[in-house]
């Protein structure tokens, strides 16, 4: 610390910092309040005297709010009293649930305790049962959503939220529940009951990176979509290419004369089908060179088209199945290895990959809007 000696730094980083006193006084200075400086000092004394500070280190919560965690053959070893509880291989936590009997398997799942998917569940029906929303206590409501979704699998319930916070937007009064609404509410609550705990595992420590792009020449009603993954060691694991179907292009044109947006959602839906098995639990990247496709991933919904939406929908089905954690990100065009695929040219792809997938298009096919 400043004005202090270095001759024991070493010693001090090791062993810590004294504390117990002032810092001494260095370089000018503004004006102190005698008064203010005891009264602060004193606050300290006090804290150190009831244990907040010990050890050197600030504690800002009591010891029993920590999880002690021991290997199987020292859990008998608990000292006696009313807070020492038997340990067990699965416990809940400060309102989570923790599952540590498949660690042999290297997995850790933690998740909500049943109480707390009660609690939500219940708070959702009662909105139903009244038949009205109000923005201060859905405003509340939300908040526990996305702190439970914070220990849930899965990005599925944005677009309920959305769904019902666009309704309570800017407005004091109570809004009446329609369809859509109720639609919402029920959604989130088999949210509730259903979503699946958060799985650490080793693969979590793998990340992929995907390139997709798609390809759009509206005067000639062709289009094209291409992706290339990379596996964590660099290496490409695969690629593809193809043609848009012209029944799909046909129709893909019919609410658009460019429908870019939506052949660069399309390619990211065929990924996650063609490699979901070999990204399955792991961090994904994903790098696409249109603004409006990434942000829709991002947000999970597309306002554009009801097939877009579909599709994105279609994204984020398949992501909770293979459970990869994403990130969506933009890639100039310039830079993006999949640009040469969507335009059926593979002379550079090829050089890095040998192995082309051939996708079927039921995915695309079957939603559609």
């Amino acid at each position: 610390a400043a004005g202090c000696s270095d001759e024991h730094l070493f010693r001090d980083v090791v062993h810590g910092f004294c504390i117990s006193s002032w810092m001494p006084a260095t370089g000018n200075s503004g004006s102190k309040d005698p008064d203010l400086e005891t009264s602060v000092w004193q606050e300290t004394q006090k804290e150190i005297d009831l244990g907040i500070v010990l050890a050197k280190i600030v504690w800002t919560a009591d010891f029993h709010d920590f999880t002690n965690v021991c290997k199987n053959i020292l859990k008998d070893n608990t000292a006696s009293g009313k807070k020492a509880i038997g340990h067990a291989t699965s416990f809940a936590t400060l309102g989570l649930h923790v599952d540590l009997s498949n660690t042999e398997d290297r997995v850790i799942l933690v998740g909500h305790t049943d109480k707390r998917r009660e609690e939500l569940s219940n708070a959702f029906n009662e909105v139903l049962e009244q038949g009205k929303m109000e923005r201060m206590p859905f405003e509340r409501l939300k908040g526990r959503m996305v702190f439970f979704e914070g220990y849930s699998f899965g990005r599925v319930s944005n677009q309920a939220i959305r769904t019902l916070s666009r309704a309570c937007k800017n407005t004091n009064s109570a809004v009446p529940l329609s369809a859509l609404h109720r639609s919402a509410l029920q959604f989130l609550i088999e949210r509730t009951g259903s979503a699946e705990p958060l799985r650490i595992q080793p693969c979590l420590r793998a990340t992929w990176i995907l390139f997709t792009d798609g390809a759009c020449e509206a005067e000639k009603s062709w289009g094209g979509i291409g992706g290339l993954l990379f596996a964590p060691n660099g290496s490409c694991a695969g690629y593809f290419g193809e043609s848009v179907p012209e029944e799909l292009m046909k129709q893909l044109l019919s609410f658009s004369k460019n429908p870019i947006f939506e052949l660069e959602i399309a390619p990211i839906l065929i990924a996650y089908e063609l490699w979901k098995g070999l990204i399955q639990g792991a961090q994904l990247v994903c790098y696409l060179d249109n603004e409006g496709a990434r942000y829709s991933c991002v947000r999970c919904f597309a306002d554009t088209s009801s097939v877009a939406d579909d599709w994105v929908r279609g994204v984020l089905h398949l992501e909770s199945q293979a459970r990869v954690n994403v990130w969506y990100s933009r890639v100039p065009t310039s830079s993006n290895v999949a640009d040469g695929p969507s335009r059926l040219e593979f002379t550079e792809v090829q050089r890095l990959c040998r192995y082309r997938s051939r996708p079927t298009w039921a995915t695309l096919l079957s939603r559609r809007g």
